[in-house]
């Protein structure tokens, strides 16, 4: 997808290209308790960066 400047794709739509065309095999992980953000855009990268400095600044404090 980036060699064919296809920079406006979701994540989703590179994961079924690698799975279909790259044979690339897809695993989960069980993500209950841990703190996450889903990053779709930039905005969305921004807002994640800030809840993770406040979440880890309580430790650094210490």
């Amino acid at each position: 997808m980036v060699n064919n400047e296809m920079y406006d794709q979701f994540n989703e739509d590179a994961l079924v290209q690698m799975i279909f065309e790259n044979d690339f095999d897809l695993y989960f992980q069980d993500i209950k308790g841990y703190s996450w953000a889903e990053i779709d855009n930039v905005d969305d990268l921004i807002k994640a960066r800030e809840v993770h400095k406040k979440q880890f600044s309580y430790f650094e404090e210490r």
